[in-house]
């Protein structure tokens, strides 16, 4: 190449070089390099050019170990997710982590071979720190990153697990793990502009971009450093030590990172340095201290099942807000300056932009303020209820409970409330016939436009509530149940005082008919302990009914006779179904059915409320319950068939919700739920439909014996049937289990008359343990049991086998099923006069003379034929009623047609019925 053209190559290259340079800059040192030689007529080719072009190209292609490839790649990741955790960006930080796990699980040799490397460990015990600082201000959040957020807490917490030992000891000691520097990420051709490239991306300012520049800079083109060195085309040596003066001054500046003003700053002395370090180290400490109690915390928290949402509260049951100074400092506080700030309180209240809680707080404190400056009971009063409103109010959702420590909260303000109404009962007048602009809080006597009774009775519901949405099988019940005493007694003391207020003060019968309905409530499913110690005491069941009453049995006596006077319709409706429920639990079954046959409610019943149509189902199924235990079957089986034969008890009773036949929508669901009973309330489910079946089946088999031949017979109890077809059906039937294949297998062997085996399979240890005992007085009820399986048990062998027998001795009897001989007279003699055998007594031998009146098979075809025939005729007659056939004014042709066509007619309705009975014969 000559000189001339190496000349002018260097003259351009002064125009060319910041663009040149820039170039450089962002990467493009292989395309400098490109650029450099391929110019055509400036550069030109030589032999020697592409020697050095390839020598060049040796230089660049780099052979990598698996290690360095594979653990590249993992650092590359890792600066990406540090990257992302610097901007919060907490869904790419998911991205990434996940990735980097991936890439983790492909480099399984290399990790096995040479050990996880520290900066993975560093890596991943950063992420969880910062996945636990960001879950404190995760509701600051968009949906979508909190959702991210909850994801990688799960993901990294599961992951760490894994690598435990090596995160606590990371946490021990992070210096050893900054020792080993992340190994570099796979570099481009052009080491200082990837070099840029890297401090470009770090976030370091625009010191080290100028170095790369100016180290770009001082790179020269191949022609320009041939000419510089030496003009000889041949000379390899100068282009080597140019390229070696150049990568040694751009060492120097890369020692300090690319900032050349740090080479030119005066550096601080060794002791600042340390001093420097030393604290740096100990922030670090303290970080990591208080990091690690974080964590004990949480895992405290999980293995005692507790819910980290929460937070930490008073017994308030509150957040601790900021305290709210309701007055200036040093401002006088004046009753006037109190009912004006109450007002103001008062005016929030319902508002979008009121803080419930900082509002409940506010009430508190103005009722400090209240009781701090004298201002006397009736503003305190009015502050109270003004505090019990925005505890109500507190929950906007009609359908979510109560928090247990409101709860709480609510019933220590109610119990002040009357604390303060009991203390100044003469001087305060409270009630709703108070007009807002009447009251009087200043001076005696007080009136306060405020209503006790309206603030129980949502009290009440909203027990009720905390009841129904609490599991029945937890703690948490139990510990809300024990409130019930609570409940009790502030109903208690608001009835003492609706009553010392109905004489001195108006006090309408309406609202303490109200009061004592709450009272009812809670007392007329509660079993009398006092009066089952008398009755045991008298004798047993026989005697229940001459125990006189105990005080809870005079106490709603009492309640339910003033509400029996009210006008209110649902209320004594209610009050009647309440007392029969309370009669009947206490055996007094007489009292319990002339209350309910007198009331006449079954008439109208399904025109009352569902919540008034449950308590019904529910006083029903207690009648029949206590006609049970008093032998009474037959009205036992009436009792409880409506609510057996449908099959939906549970429903009925708002025990439970079973899925519906159609479909419900969202609102009738929570309508359903909200009717539901509380856990304690409930009547057991399988001993009712225990009670009904052996009700059903002492009932039905005498029936099925004594019209065996009958073809009309009328079904007493329908699902009785369907539960005997149901077991018929079965190809094997092996030793009853449950409760209702007991019955059924006593039912089949009663059929014969084999009353001891009744019995065992009716009362048994298994049956025992989940029906008779649960019943008081379960010896009495198993002893009526028994004597009822024997007599039907002797009624079915008298239908069955009267055929066989001429005469029967009813001392036979009686040692055959164990009864005594007047007992057994009595029911023979019973049978004989209701015509259900054909039979007489003879007194002197004591025996039943049987009388052959049975009618043989053909006489009984020719009754059914009589029977049907007479059937026919009647609805001819109907008809012929019906469409008003006159005879004798009709002419002959007319009537002659007329009678053809009923002859068809009444001849299809003949075969339609016929079809129709022998339907029900093979049935």
């Amino acid at each position: 190449m000559s000189k001339f053209f190496a000349m002018e190559d260097s003259t351009s290259e002064s125009e060319s070089e910041d663009s040149r340079d820039s170039d450089s800059d962002f990467g493009g040192g292989a395309r400098f390099e490109k650029g450099g030689r391929g110019q055509g007529k400036a550069g030109g080719y030589r032999a020697e050019d592409s020697e050095e072009s390839g020598s060049e190209d040796e230089e660049k292609r780099v052979v990598k170990s698996q290690k360095e490839k594979k653990f590249g790649e993992l650092t590359s990741i890792v600066k990406n997710l540090r990257n992302h955790k610097k901007i919060n960006d907490v869904s790419n930080v998911l991205t990434d982590f996940e990735e980097l796990v991936k890439k983790f699980e492909k480099s399984k040799k290399v990790i096995e071979a040479e050990g996880v490397p520290n900066f993975y460990i560093k890596c991943i015990a950063e992420l969880e720190d910062f996945t636990n600082e960001a879950w404190e201000g995760r509701k600051k959040m968009s949906k979508m990153a909190a959702k991210s957020l909850t994801t990688l807490r799960q993901k990294i917490r599961k992951y760490n697990r894994d690598f435990e030992e090596k995160i606590t000891a990371f946490r021990a000691n992070p210096e050893e793990f900054d020792e080993e520097e992340e190994p570099p990420a796979p570099q481009s051709a052009g080491g200082g502009d990837a070099g840029a490239d890297r401090d470009l991306e770090d976030g370091a300012d625009g010191g080290g971009f100028l170095a790369a520049k100016q180290a770009g800079g001082r790179r020269q083109s191949p022609a320009a450093a041939a000419y510089d060195g030496s003009q000889s085309d041949d000379s390899d040596e100068d282009w080597g030590g140019d390229s070696d003066e150049s990568s040694s001054s751009s060492s120097s500046d890369e020692d300090y990172g690319g900032n050349l003003a740090a080479k030119f700053l005066k550096r601080p002395g060794k002791e600042e340095e340390r001093a420097v370090k030393k604290k740096a180290k100990q922030d670090e400490k303290d970080r990591r201290k208080r990091d690690e109690a974080h964590r004990r915390e949480e895992r405290r928290r999980e293995e005692e099942g507790e819910d980290k949402d929460w937070e930490k509260v008073d017994r308030g049951g509150l957040a601790k807000a900021q305290k709210v100074r309701l007055f200036e400092k040093g401002q006088e506080i004046s009753f006037a300056a109190a009912v004006k700030k109450l007002e103001e309180i008062r005016k929030g209240r319902g508002k979008r932009g009121t803080d419930k809680t900082e509002q409940i707080g506010t009430l508190q404190e103005m009722e400090k303020i209240v009781l701090e400056n004298g201002f006397g009971p009736g503003l305190q009063i009015k502050v109270i209820f003004d505090i019990v409103s925005a505890i109500f109010d507190y929950n906007p959702s009609i359908a979510v409970s109560m928090r247990a420590e409101l709860w709480l909260q609510l019933l220590d303000n109610l119990d002040r409330l009357f604390d303060l109404l009991e203390r100044h009962s003469n001087d305060i007048v409270i009630g709703a016939s108070v007009p807002d602009d009447g009251e009087m809080l200043e001076s005696a006597p007080y009136m306060i436009a405020e209503c006790p009774l309206t603030q129980l009775e949502r009290m009440d519901s909203e027990y009720t509530k905390i009841l129904q949405n609490s599991d029945a099988h937890s703690t948490v019940y139990v510990e809300r149940l024990q409130d019930e005493r609570r409940v009790c007694s502030l109903i208690d003391r608001l009835v003492a005082y609706m009553e010392a207020k109905r004489g001195k003060q108006a006090c309408s019968d309406i609202d303490l008919g109200r009061a004592y309905s709450l009272r009812i409530q809670h007392l007329y499913y509660k079993f009398d302990q006092d009066w089952a110690k008398r009755v045991l005491q008298a004798g047993g069941l026989l005697n229940a009914a001459d125990v006189t009453e105990s005080q809870s049995m005079r106490e709603m006596n009492r309640m339910c006779q003033l509400i029996y006077q009210g006008n209110q319709q649902r209320e004594r409706t209610r009050a009647i179904l309440y007392h029969t429920y309370f009669l009947a639990l206490h055996d007094q079954w007489f009292r319990a059915r002339d209350l309910m046959l007198m009331s006449s409610l079954q008439q109208h019943i399904e025109h009352s409320d569902i919540a008034t149509q449950i308590l019904y189902n529910r006083a029903m199924v207690q009648l029949g319950l206590c006609a049970f235990r008093k032998g009474q079957l037959k009205d036992a089986h009436m009792a409880l068939v409506d609510i057996q034969s449908s099959g939906r008890a549970k429903e009925l009773l708002a025990q439970g919700v079973i899925p519906a036949r159609f479909e419900r929508t969202p609102e009738q669901e929570k309508l359903e739920k909200r009717r539901q009973m509380p856990y304690h309330m409930h009547i057991n489910l399988e001993l009712l439909e225990c009670v009904y079946l052996v009700s059903a089946m002492l009932l039905e088999i005498p029936s099925i014996a004594a019209h065996e031949n009958d073809q009309r017979r009328r079904m007493i109890s329908k699902n009785f049937h369907h539960v005997l077809k149901i077991n018929e059906r079965n190809t094997v039937n092996g030793p009853p289990e449950s409760m209702r294949e007991h019955v059924v297998a006593a039912a089949k062997v009663m059929r014969q008359g084999k009353w001891q085996e009744t019995r065992a399979y009716i009362i048994n240890d298994k049956m025992n343990a989940k029906v008779w005992n649960l019943f008081f007085q379960s010896d009495h009820v198993k002893t009526m049991l028994e004597s009822k399986i024997k007599e039907e048990a002797m009624r079915t062998y008298l239908f069955t086998f009267s055929s066989i027998y001429d005469t029967l001795s009813m001392s036979c009897l009686a040692e055959q099923f164990e009864l005594d001989l007047s007992q057994v007279h009595s029911v023979v003699s019973r049978m004989i006069l209701h015509d259900e055998i054909s039979a007489s007594l003879d007194e002197p031998t004591r025996c039943i003379v049987m009388h052959k009146t049975e009618p043989t098979r053909l006489q009984q075809l020719s009754l059914q034929l009589t029977e049907r025939l007479s059937s026919l005729v009647d609805m001819n007659e109907k008809i012929a009623e019906a469409k008003n056939i006159s005879i004798t004014s009709s002419g002959p042709r007319q009537f002659q047609g007329q009678q053809q066509a009923n002859r068809g007619q009444y001849a299809d309705r003949r075969q339609v019925r016929f079809q129709g009975q022998r339907g029900e014969r093979s049935y």
